[in-house]
């Protein structure tokens, strides 16, 4: 019985070795297939690399004005259309301005009416009040001496009652006139006189001022170069002060909208150069260069946006306000960097690698990144050198020490380590 499960031991023992071994020749084989993978030569030069976002926007203009009445009035010809090019100051309105003509000459005659009596004032002062002063005193005079005769003429019944009551009517008539004129005399101050004219006339030319301002304001002038957009007015049509006859945009000063996710906004910065193309036209290349990044995120769903702003710096573009394009913002560029395809980094844990033509290993740091290529630096690195690159990169075997085991395909020896 004893013997019978020594042999069963046995058995077991052997059946384990030989599935381990069996198990070694399946790796090795596939290690030897993985490491047999084919290879291309990559000649190493210094060349330009660019880092980009792409993304999409809303073209917008940066200067938009509206058109407006400044007075009340009836609008009499509009000389725009929607769509038609403006250029700043040129007549895009007109309002009936025949009230506002005869307002201004009405105007103008009382102005000269004061001024007439103003120069007067200045000229001769009080004489005429004075000349006034005499003719009446020489009537009151008369009057008086007229009562009187009619008193002893009434005394000797030579006139009647009603005569004599008459005749001191008139006397007190005249009497309480010359006491007006007397006062009047007696309180009048000519330099305040004058003050008061000047003012008058002041207020008055204010007044002709405005009006002038109002007939001129009766052309209505675009503020802007642009584009006439959004005509609310038509011919005919009564209009206040303030209301919008119109909108102009300047389509030669544009910006572009755009959202930039939170996982990408800490790349993007102020002066950033941009090239964009409009979805009509891929092949015509725009510039422009970022000019503003929001403080402040918006949430959509899951994921916050920021809004950035992007100056169209190239002039004349024609194009259209309120389209898509297709942006590229360039992160970070360098000239004459080392430059290798993605397949040609070797990742290992003691870092990244490439591999020469002759299987040295060069340890290198990476920089700029672009959508096909990748910055490498390291001391070792010649230009000209030959590279290989696979196109499926496989990780080589390690011992426990880090370094890699001998077999094929194995390293020669490794230079950065």
């Amino acid at each position: 019985m004893r013997k019978k499960i020594i042999i069963g031991i046995i058995i077991v023992f052997v059946l384990m070795a030989g599935y381990f071994v069996y198990s070694k020749k399946v790796k090795l084989k596939n290690e030897i297939n993985t490491q047999t993978e084919s290879f291309t030569e990559f000649k190493l030069t210094k060349q330009n690399i660019t880092e980009s976002l792409s993304t999409t926007g809303i073209i917008q203009s940066k200067e938009e004005s509206h058109v407006y009445s400044k007075i009340n009035g009836m609008i009499e010809n509009i000389l725009v259309e929607e769509n038609e090019l403006v250029k700043k100051g040129d007549i895009v309105a007109i309002i009936d301005s025949s009230d506002l003509t005869i307002q201004i000459k009405q105007q103008e005659n009382t102005i000269i009416n004061i001024e007439n009596e103003l120069n007067d004032l200045k000229n001769n002062g009080n004489i005429n009040l004075i000349n006034e002063y005499e003719n009446k005193k020489n009537s009151y005079e008369n009057t008086k001496e007229i009562y009187e005769r009619n008193k002893t003429l009434f005394n000797s019944d030579a006139i009647s009652q009603i005569e004599l009551d008459a005749s001191h009517l008139n006397y007190e008539t005249m009497k309480n006139e010359l006491n007006v004129i007397e006062s009047n005399l007696r309180n009048s101050s000519l330099n305040q006189d004058i003050l008061l004219l000047e003012r008058r006339v002041d207020v008055e030319k204010n007044i002709l001022e405005n009006l002038k301002i109002d007939l001129e304001n009766t052309e209505i002038k675009s503020p802007i170069d642009g584009v006439v957009i959004e005509l609310a007015m038509e011919n005919g049509q009564l209009i206040n002060n303030g209301n919008i006859i119109f909108t102009v945009i300047n389509t030669d000063k544009l910006e572009i909208t755009t959202s930039i996710s939170e996982f990408e906004i800490n790349k993007i910065k102020k002066g950033q150069n941009v090239i964009f193309n409009t979805l009509s036209d891929e092949q015509l290349i725009y510039n422009g260069a970022v000019s503003k990044i929001a403080s402040v995120a918006e949430s959509n769903g899951d994921v916050s946006t920021i809004e950035a702003l992007i100056d169209v710096t190239d002039k004349n573009t024609h194009i259209t306000p309120n389209i898509t394009v297709n942006l590229t913002i360039k992160i970070n560029e360098k000239n004459d960097a080392f430059v290798v395809p993605y397949s040609a980094l070797i990742t290992r844990k003691k870092g990244k690698f490439i591999r020469t033509s002759d299987d040295v290993f060069i340890k290198v740091k990476t920089g700029i990144e672009s959508d096909m290529n990748i910055e490498i630096i390291s001391d070792e690195l010649k230009e000209g050198m030959i590279i290989k690159v696979k196109e499926t990169i496989s990780l080589p075997n390690y011992d426990k020490s880090g370094d890699m085991k001998p077999g094929i395909g194995a390293i020669k020896r490794i230079k950065g380590d």
